[in-house]
């Protein structure tokens, strides 16, 4: 019989669980696993806070984070609760977003975080891509979206309904690529085919999904939960 985990054990596995969840689109289940872990706490808070956001409540957002800031003891978190910021400021549209992102860099780029904020997905890839940067601060800038160019979203389970031929399992590995920020090559690269077979794949997608252009098409396999997070949301 094993020995029962020590506290922070379970609780950083419960958060790697809400995190999880969150990136496959699963609302519920995030809320599932929040509902049994302690109501305070600053991991709580900003799962709180993430959970708010995947849902577009911006406002329960901004008030959670506001909740945890008095308690940013360690530069991890503090990392942490700027990425979720940002992407607050971002969802809310507000100027604040390219001056929070900046203060996060700031933070982030003397321990050379890369995945936390990789991990934020396109939103965070967008801000970054738009924001001025000069030095070594672009360096680290161009690093965070080297990074980002090699993510593929993760695969959901869902359905297909409402396309009149369903994508093949390979066209739908092919169409979360598309969603990444691969190109044919790249792409063709990565799944050790030819750059032909991918167009081919490409063409039947935009084929079955009833579209025209690669950004449509992620759309659509968005709009269908064939990619992951929610719907409405870049992944």
């Amino acid at each position: 019989m094993q020995p029962d985990a020590a506290p922070f054990v379970l609780g950083r596995i419960d958060r790697l669980a809400v995190r999880l969840c969150l990136d496959l689109g699963d609302r519920a289940g995030a809320e599932d696993v929040l509902a049994g872990m302690p109501p305070s706490g600053r991991g709580r808070l900003l799962l709180d806070a993430r959970l708010h956001l995947a849902a577009g409540r911006t406002a329960d957002a901004a008030r959670a984070l506001a909740e945890v800031t008095p308690a940013l003891t360690t530069r991890r978190l503090a990392v942490e609760h700027g990425v979720v910021r940002v992407l607050a400021l971002g969802a809310a549209r507000s100027e604040e977003a390219p001056k929070a992102l900046a203060s996060l860099l700031e933070l982030a780029e003397p321990v050379r975080f890369v995945r936390t904020i990789v991990a934020a997905g396109p939103p965070m890839w967008a801000l970054l891509e738009a924001l001025p940067a000069h030095g070594r601060m672009a360096a680290y800038v161009a690093r965070l979206l080297d990074a980002a160019r090699r993510v593929v979203p993760p695969q959901v389970v869902s359905g297909q309904a409402g396309i009149a031929e369903a994508l093949t399992e390979r066209e739908r590995t092919v169409l979360r690529y598309l969603a990444s920020r691969l190109d044919t090559s790249g792409i063709a690269a990565e799944m050790y085919l030819s750059a032909n077979t991918v167009r081919s794949h490409v063409k039947s997608i935009y084929r079955k999904l009833g579209v025209s252009s690669r950004a449509e098409a992620v759309a659509r396999g968005r709009h269908l939960g064939m990619l992951g997070g929610p719907s409405g949301r870049r992944v």
